[in-house]
């Protein structure tokens, strides 16, 4: 998914970080900014602590070596593959469920075909502490609501964290705290089949 900034650079500002790609520990982060915004930023005398100058000049020569950019690449295919990988286990283990937001991030949202009274409805909250007492990480999308009723209710499932060969045993977890504090889940031969929004990444 391109960036907005790259649509319209005269206008719009681009804000990036090393704390997805590599590691937030760096502190690095950079500013892109259109001409006519440049120099107020430069003249804002309140600045944050900058990251050590070894970490930059490292940084500096990961990017003019071209080594960043297959890093990137690297990455991409990796993060593709396990978000395919979890995209069809979701999709076998829940096929009453929709999964949408596969086209950009680390995350996916997973919704309830059925009313908001489903599974991954209201009792999301619940949901999500009985996927604690079952070691998995989860959260509800109502974290994340500005006002309510915006964007439904659901299930926010990162996979940035998630070992390769963990996905599986994941989703059965998941499984089973959906079971536990709702409705169960209705199986592939009498719920609805399940559809992905949005399921090509950029990259």
């Amino acid at each position: 998914m391109a960036t907005l900034q790259g649509a319209d650079p005269s206008r719009v500002a681009l804000l990036g970080s090393l704390s997805k790609t590599l590691s937030p520990a760096l502190g690095i982060g950079w500013m892109i900014t259109p001409p006519w915004l440049t120099a107020e930023v430069r003249g804002i005398e309140v600045r944050p602590a900058a990251p050590p100058l070894l970490d930059q000049l490292a940084f500096a020569e990961l990017l003019s070596s071209g080594a960043y950019d297959r890093h990137m690449r690297v990455a991409r295919k990796r993060y593709r593959a396990r978000r395919d990988r979890l995209v069809a286990a979701l999709a076998e283990s829940l096929p009453g469920m929709h999964v949408s937001g596969a086209a950009a991030g680390l995350h996916l949202l997973l919704h309830s075909d059925e009313t908001p009274a489903g599974p991954a409805g209201p009792a999301g909250p619940a949901v999500v502490k009985q996927a604690e007492r079952l070691g998995l990480h989860i959260a509800s999308l109502d974290a994340y609501r500005v006002r309510n009723g915006a964007a439904g209710r659901g299930l926010v499932l990162g996979y940035g964290n998630l070992g390769d060969g963990e996905v599986d045993r994941a989703v059965g977890r998941l499984v089973t705290a959906l079971a536990a504090t709702g409705p169960k889940p209705r199986s592939a031969a009498t719920g609805p089949r399940y559809t992905a929004t949005g399921a090509t990444a950029a990259g």
